[in-house]
This record gives C-alpha cells, structure tokens and sequence, in this order.
C-alpha cells in the first residue's frame, strides 16, 4: 500500500501535544509514530520532549571511528613505508621509530575526527533528503504542524484523531 503524507495546523501546543500522545497510544498498521511523524513550530519547545520521547544519538560515534581509521591506517602505511628499507643502514635506529611517526599520526587523527564528523552530521540528519511536498508558512508564524507519513487506509483515523483535538487545518498530499 502506498503511503501518503498528512500536514495538520495547530494554535496551540498543549492540543498538539495531546494528538501526538494519543497517537503514539493508538496502534495504526503502516504508521510508526518514532519514524513517520515529525513536528513542525517556529521555536523549540522542550515540553514536546516528553511527547516525542527520548531519540537516540548516533553522531558520537562517527568521530570517534573516523579518528580511529585514519590514524591507524596513516601508521600502517608510513611503518611499512619504512620497513621497506631495512636493508639500509641506520646505525643503530630502529627500523620504524614510533617516536616520529606519532606526529604525522596525530595529525591525520584530528584529521579524520574533523571529516567524520561532517560526514555523521549528514548521515543522522538525513541529508539530503527528499522534501516533502507539504508546507504552509503559517507555520513560521505561529502555528505548530505536525505531518505525518502513513498508509492511504489509516489517513481517515488519523486526521480523526486531529479533529478531536482542535487542529485547525489539514493538508493532504494527493494520491501518487
């Protein structure tokens, strides 16, 4: 079944707020309230926290990998550089002297850490995206929106749930 997207405008936050509690209560098939819905408002309200729930956060982690490949693999390729020339004489050195490589290894740490950051902001915040064909600009104004993403048979339930709670328009994404 194909899925469809439902925009619905409201003047206040606690009836938006109570329409997202009550969807996240109703179980609908083909709509998950973590991934298919999203909020919409002018400002950032830290009370829809407790609505949305706790999201899980990923970014930490792709600093962290990033510094960890690209330094390893700059000492790996620089040591075996160097040990290429053990048939030189060094006189009395160490074949690969770790001491010096460390340098060129932190800087491609940093390195790393900086590019994977990047690359992990993309990735979680899901860039780039396809828009979504849905938007009003009452919403810069005032009004809190909340769209969701769910099948064509669940829509009608949905934006019942909406109209009970007050919302003040609907915006619809025709049939594809």
């Amino acid at each position: 079944m194909s899925k469809r997207h439902l925009l619905a405008l409201f003047d206040s936050f606690d009836e938006a707020g109570e329409a997202i509690l009550e969807l996240r209560k109703a179980k609908f098939k083909g709509f998950n309230t973590d991934h298919d819905m999203i909020i919409k408002s002018p400002i950032e309200h830290p009370e829809f926290e407790r609505v949305l729930g706790p999201k899980p956060v990923h970014v930490q982690w792709f600093p962290l990998f990033g510094s960890l490949v690209f330094s390893t693999f700059l000492f790996i390729l620089v040591s075996g550089a160097q040990a290429n020339f053990f048939e030189q004489l060094k006189g009395g050195k160490p074949i690969v002297p770790i001491p010096i490589n460390l340098v060129p290894t932190y800087a491609l740490f940093m390195i790393g850490g900086v590019f994977f950051t990047v690359l992990g902001l993309f990735v979680c915040a899901g860039l780039p995206a396809r828009r979504v064909p849905l938007y009003t600009s009452r919403v810069l104004d005032d009004q809190i929106g909340v769209l969701v993403k769910a099948d064509e048979a669940t829509l009608p339930a949905i934006k019942a749930i909406f109209t009970k709670h007050k919302a003040v328009e609907f915006q619809e994404e025709v049939g594809k």
